[in-house]
């Protein structure tokens, strides 16, 4: 009853497997068909989901599932595709030779040893979902251009070209995969790196990569990608497929665990690989093992490097990434006193302590040094120090507003760098250049040099007073002439035009004092010169400059601004001329 039941359970399977060879075989097209009864390996290729190979060097099986094609030793190994696809390429195009049969062989008086095939030199398997193919591969004919192959299920041999030799590899780690981490570089989400009890973990949020361990901060774009191709273009070197007990101890002389994860984000498994000893005969590379995969493989010694590289490898040493003309207020705050500046349109203001014109090339450059400081040293230190300013830099309106503040402190540092704190991360930073003297708290470096604007249309009066003598003209509307105040003489027409468009857009040679406190070191106690437009319009009201003559120079200041500057040669000169002549 027993062996009855095991003969229907053969008869099962055999007629299983040729339904599924039927089925194969009749779902090509008759081209196809007959294409593949002159191959030599008469299985469609595109259906082959197993090899085995045996050589007098090596034996190798692999096996093709979801993830592709894998070697079943060591267990998890990927496979080399294009040596895969390579082989079963060749396969496909080499045909079927002579076919010699075992009368043949009897009628030569010969046995399968004269043809190499009673010790096969290589052994193939071929493998689909329907059946398995063995062949037996044994001499090379006496013209050295076929050899002696044998399938299984039958007795023929035939022969088929030597180009099979040609594509075979010659040795194992050929099959191999040799790619450490088998991503591309846009997969990559997350990367980890263990070294000992210290983990650096870098995350990419939003297209943008992040220090997320041991602290949160931004990291530098640049070393992350850096680091990404290295790790993607790590090759192996060698493979240990069952290591001794000495490759273990050799593996284990890491002296720390030392690992690198890789994460994608179309796996929740990374891809990992811990790092362990030297190779003794071999300084130039280690033994490493990859999660997942049975045995060891052997890498460059730089993969010890990259595990245990510091945190501060990959910080972004920017003070903060923000374009400059998004930044729109900038405060400043040392001792009691604060500077606010403020940009509206495309201009900056002054708005603390006075509310006056800046320069806005001077505030974009002020900015962009801070943009261009680098972070020379991160320090992980407590004790912070005296807080000797504040900075703080506002960028984005509504929601994205954005404001990040900077504590300037004290403390030796060497020439050209200083100590600084960022408002919400730990520790301080050494920052190259010193920054100090390009964020001054005091306000007159930030002011325009443009100190008095008008438009030259609306004016329909002008005074210049000299040497206790006042001269005067005026006009009814921008299209007429100026006509003289008093009598005895006559307006120089060109000159008085001269003056309203030169003082008009009035640009100081040098700024000298805000509030000053004495006048009189300037001169302006007594200004020598005055100078007053009276407009018309939307700008209606007078517009007054008062003058001084020094050794040092002329110096000016607007009445109602308390801005004391330098006057120009040029500016001078023009209005020591008188406004007409006598008649």
């Amino acid at each position: 009853m027993k062996a009855s039941k095991t003969i229907l359970l053969f008869l099962v399977v055999l007629g299983m497997g040729a339904y599924i060879w039927f089925y194969e075989i009749h779902q090509m097209s008759t081209a196809d068909k007959k294409a593949l009864e002159l191959q030599a390996f008469n299985l469609p290729v595109e259906q082959i989901n197993g090899i085995g190979l045996r050589t007098p060097d090596y034996e190798v099986e692999l096996a093709k599932s979801d993830q592709g094609w894998e070697l079943l030793h060591p267990k998890g190994a990927r496979a080399a595709l294009p040596v895969v696809q390579q082989l079963l390429a060749r396969i496909k195009t080499l045909d079927k030779g002579e076919l010699i049969t075992p009368a043949d062989i009897r009628a030569k008086g010969q046995t399968l040893a004269e043809y190499g095939l009673s010790v096969p030199r290589i052994k193939l398997m071929l493998k689909t979902a329907g059946q398995t193919r063995m062949y037996e591969v044994g001499d090379k004919n006496p013209l050295g251009n076929s050899l002696y192959v044998k399938e299984d299920s039958t007795q023929n041999v035939m022969l088929v070209s030597t180009d099979l030799l040609e594509v075979l590899p010659k040795d194992l780690l050929a099959f191999r995969d040799k790619t450490l981490f088998p991503l591309h570089e846009e997969e990559v989400q997350a990367i980890d790196l263990i070294n000992g009890d210290q983990t650096t973990r870098l995350e990419k949020r939003n297209g943008i990569w992040m220090v997320k361990a041991p602290m949160n901060a931004l990291a530098d774009q640049e070393k992350v990608l850096n680091l990404i191709q290295k790790l993607l273009q790590a090759r192996i070197e060698g493979i240990v497929n069952d290591p001794s007990s000495e490759d273990l101890a050799n593996f284990e002389l890491a002296g720390g665990e030392q690992v690198i994860r890789l994460w994608s984000a179309n796996s929740k498994v990374p891809v990992e690989v811990s790092v362990g000893g030297d190779i003794p005969l071999n300084p130039d590379l280690l033994l490493v093992r990859i999660a997942g995969q049975e045995g060891l493989v052997t890498v460059s010694k730089g993969m010890r490097g990259i595990a245990s590289s510091p945190v501060d490898l990959f910080r972004d040493r920017r003070l903060f990434a923000v374009d400059l003309p998004r930044v729109n207020e900038i405060l400043i705050e040392q001792d009691g006193q604060s500077l606010r500046l403020q940009k509206t349109g495309e201009n900056w203001q002054v708005l603390d302590p006075v509310q006056l014109k800046a320069s806005s090339k001077r505030v974009q450059n002020m900015i962009q040094t801070w943009l261009n400081a680098r972070v020379e040293q991160f320090v992980d230190d407590e004790v912070v120090g005296e807080v000797l300013m504040t900075v703080a830099f506002t960028s984005g309106t509504g929601a994205e507003n954005q404001t990040v503040r900077f504590d300037v402190l004290d403390g030796d540092v060497a020439p050209g760098r200083v100590w600084l704190r960022k408002h919400g991360e730990s520790g301080k930073l050494v920052v190259v250049p010193d920054l100090v003297k390009y964020a001054p708290v005091d306000v007159l470096p930030y002011l325009s040099r443009d100190v008095l604007e008008f438009d030259s249309e609306q004016a329909v009066r002008l005074s210049l007073t000299q040497g206790g003598k006042v001269m005067a003209v005026t006009r009814g509307g921008p299209d007429e002439v100026w006509t003289a105040q008093g009598e005895g003489w006559k307006v120089h027409q060109a000159h008085v035009t001269a003056i309203l468009n030169r003082f008009s857009k009035l640009n100081a040679q040098n700024l000298v004092a805000l509030d000053p406190t004495d006048l009189s070191e300037t001169g302006l106690d007594q200004p020598s010169i005055r100078l007053s437009v009276g407009l018309a319009g939307e700008q209606a009201g007078n517009r007054t400059l008062l003058v001084s003559q020094t050794e040092e120079g002329a110096y000016g200041l607007v009445q109602g601004q308390n801005l004391v500057f330098r006057l120009s040669a040029v500016d001078l000169d023009l209005i020591l001329e008188p406004l007409g002549t006598e008649e």
